[in-house]
């Protein structure tokens, strides 16, 4: 039998990833209120625009919120993995099977939602003949429909999985690397398809980003050059200039803390780089800081929302300054 290509990740790496993800998701929740009272009552010059903004803040919720607590491992080079979250040790691979499914579908969302409220902004900073056509209920319609078609694709693949026994996926386990072993053997959650079962699949997925990622230089490029193109007049606009610039700051953080993580995932898959558990884990330290950070540039980069916060900020500040004075005088 060939070496194993899997191996037990660090134990210091586990533990940073179990009490960071924790961490990320409490600073998550903790500002959500924030942001969506925001949204709601401050995006009064985006008129329905705001709904876009909130949409795609919710799906980053809700999938740091599953990310959060189920808290996967994935033992790459491997398509295997189990739940390091609370559940770990109260249900069997099929929540894993459920948790895969849920998650890459509300990756899914994220990505829509995230294109939906970007042409928003930019045709609400340059209206053109397509604003005609595109709003509200037509971003809906077509958002629905893709959502629909992803889950549909996503359960297509997954539900046969589903309906195998515990004994199957160990075989498979056990045929694909020796190192495997000691995971089902200890983790109830462990789950896994074979190689054969994700090849060309992978294949596909890591096109698909590439093509995104072109596709996503050509949109910086365009939005730089109408963000720094002084004569243009639609950009006199304060509140104009900051829907581009969270906007270009939105395409970047999602490069980085959404796309990356799964080239870098998928591309040990399809090229079976051994011994990548540890680096893996990472990345998904970096998954998880997604929502946070993407609450984060929207609060600061929306104009009207990065002002309220500012309101808010100043009477404290002046509060704290005017506490240090009187301990001053007091102390003179």
């Amino acid at each position: 039998m060939s070496d194993p290509k899997v191996i037990e990740p660090l134990g210091a790496f586990v533990t940073f990833y179990y009490y960071y993800s924790y961490l990320t998701l409490f600073g998550t929740w903790l500002i959500s209120p924030l942001l969506f009272y925001v949204i709601l009552t401050k995006s009064g010059k985006l008129g329905n625009f705001k709904w876009f903004i909130l949409n795609h803040s919710f799906w980053c919720l809700v999938l740091e919120t599953i990310f959060g607590i189920v808290k996967p491992i994935i033992l790459t080079p491997s398509a295997a993995g189990f739940q390091l979250g609370p559940f770990r040790h109260l249900f069997d691979f099929k929540s894993s099977v459920v948790f895969t499914f849920v998650c890459l579908g509300i990756c899914g969302n994220c990505v829509i939602s995230l294109s939906a409220t970007l042409a928003s902004r930019y045709l609400l900073v340059f209206p053109t003949t397509i604003f005609r056509w595109f709003s509200l209920k037509v971003a809906l319609i077509f958002a629905v429909i893709i959502n629909a078609i992803c889950y549909a694709l996503i359960g297509y693949v997954l539900y046969p999985i589903i309906q195998l026994k515990q004994e199957t996926i160990y075989e498979w386990a056990d045929s694909e690397d020796s190192g495997l072993k000691i995971f089902y053997e200890k983790e109830p959650t462990f789950f896994m398809v074979p190689y054969y079962y994700h090849e060309y699949a992978d294949i596909l997925i890591l096109l698909f980003f590439l093509v995104v990622h072109i596709a996503g230089a050509f949109i910086l490029i365009f939005f730089f050059y109408h963000l720094f193109q002084r004569k243009t007049k639609a950009l006199t606009n304060k509140i104009q200039r900051s829907l581009l610039a969270s906007s270009l700051a939105q395409t970047i953080l999602t490069s980085v803390f959404l796309f990356i993580p799964f080239i870098v995932l998928f591309g040990a898959l399809r090229f079976q780089v051994a011994n990548t558990t540890s680096i893996g884990i990472i990345f998904l330290c970096l998954f998880n800081s997604h929502a946070f950070v993407e609450f984060i540039v929207t609060l600061y980069f929306v104009s009207p929302y990065r002002s309220f916060c500012i309101q808010l900020i100043r009477p404290a500040q002046r509060y704290r300054n005017s506490v240090t004075t009187l301990a001053s005088i007091s102390t003179y």
